[in-house]
Protein backbone atom coordinates (compact mmCIF):
# COMPACT_ATOMS: atom_id res chain seq x y z
CA UNK A 1 0.00 0.00 0.00
CA UNK A 2 1.65 3.53 -1.07
CA UNK A 3 2.09 6.01 2.19
CA UNK A 4 0.14 8.72 1.15
CA UNK A 5 -3.17 6.30 0.65
CA UNK A 6 -4.52 5.12 4.09
CA UNK A 7 -7.44 3.22 4.16
CA UNK A 8 -9.91 2.84 7.46
CA UNK A 9 -12.34 0.99 9.00
CA UNK A 10 -14.85 3.43 10.54
CA UNK A 11 -18.13 2.26 12.34
CA UNK A 12 -21.30 3.19 10.51
CA UNK A 13 -23.92 5.24 11.96
CA UNK A 14 -26.42 3.01 10.84
CA UNK A 15 -28.80 0.78 12.83
CA UNK A 16 -26.49 -2.40 13.47
CA UNK A 17 -23.39 -0.82 12.96
CA UNK A 18 -22.45 -2.25 10.05
CA UNK A 19 -18.56 -1.49 9.10
CA UNK A 20 -17.65 0.31 5.88
CA UNK A 21 -14.08 1.14 4.46
CA UNK A 22 -12.84 4.39 4.07
CA UNK A 23 -9.69 5.44 2.07
CA UNK A 24 -8.45 8.81 2.02
CA UNK A 25 -6.54 10.44 -0.72
CA UNK A 26 -3.97 13.14 -0.40
CA UNK A 27 -4.73 15.68 -3.47
CA UNK A 28 -3.36 19.41 -2.24
CA UNK A 29 -1.34 20.83 0.39
CA UNK A 30 -0.97 24.46 0.98
CA UNK A 31 2.26 26.31 2.37
CA UNK A 32 1.38 29.57 5.07
CA UNK A 33 4.37 31.40 6.25
CA UNK A 34 3.01 33.41 9.40
CA UNK A 35 5.24 36.73 9.46
CA UNK A 36 4.82 39.76 12.49
CA UNK A 37 4.32 42.90 10.32
CA UNK A 38 4.43 44.88 13.43
CA UNK A 39 2.94 45.24 17.27
CA UNK A 40 -0.52 47.17 18.35
CA UNK A 41 -0.98 48.10 21.53
CA UNK A 42 1.61 45.30 22.55
CA UNK A 43 0.66 42.54 20.63
CA UNK A 44 2.14 40.80 17.68
CA UNK A 45 0.31 41.84 14.36
CA UNK A 46 0.42 38.71 11.95
CA UNK A 47 0.02 38.01 8.26
CA UNK A 48 -0.18 35.23 6.36
CA UNK A 49 1.59 34.45 3.20
CA UNK A 50 0.35 31.36 1.19
CA UNK A 51 1.57 29.02 -1.50
CA UNK A 52 -1.09 26.61 -2.97
CA UNK A 53 -0.96 23.83 -5.25
CA UNK A 54 2.05 21.96 -2.97
CA UNK A 55 2.79 18.16 -4.21
CA UNK A 56 1.03 16.75 -1.02
CA UNK A 57 3.38 13.62 -1.39
CA UNK A 58 6.14 15.98 -0.82
CA UNK A 59 7.70 15.46 2.57
CA UNK A 60 7.11 17.80 5.49
CA UNK A 61 10.81 18.25 5.83
CA UNK A 62 11.57 19.57 2.23
CA UNK A 63 8.23 21.75 2.58
CA UNK A 64 9.94 23.16 5.88
CA UNK A 65 13.41 23.92 4.29
CA UNK A 66 11.33 25.51 1.74
CA UNK A 67 9.30 27.80 3.99
CA UNK A 68 12.43 28.42 5.65
CA UNK A 69 13.91 30.18 2.48
CA UNK A 70 11.16 32.00 1.45
CA UNK A 71 11.22 33.20 4.79
CA UNK A 72 14.49 34.33 4.38
CA UNK A 73 13.44 37.12 1.49
CA UNK A 74 10.23 38.55 3.70
CA UNK A 75 10.29 42.00 4.58
CA UNK A 76 8.98 40.82 7.76
CA UNK A 77 10.08 38.20 10.20
CA UNK A 78 8.95 34.47 10.12
CA UNK A 79 6.63 33.56 12.87
CA UNK A 80 5.60 30.11 12.08
CA UNK A 81 4.91 28.11 9.30
CA UNK A 82 1.61 26.18 9.06
CA UNK A 83 1.37 23.40 6.12
CA UNK A 84 -2.52 22.23 5.32
CA UNK A 85 -3.15 19.26 3.72
CA UNK A 86 -6.68 18.42 1.65
CA UNK A 87 -7.75 14.48 1.37
CA UNK A 88 -10.49 13.36 -0.24
CA UNK A 89 -12.33 10.30 1.58
CA UNK A 90 -14.15 7.90 -0.41
CA UNK A 91 -15.76 4.77 0.51
CA UNK A 92 -14.23 1.39 -1.26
Amino acid sequence: MSPTLRIYLIESQKKGGKKMAVQSLPYNSRLILRVQVGIQQGNPVLRNRSFNNVKADVPDEAVYTVAQALGSLQKFPLVKVVRTNDEELSEI
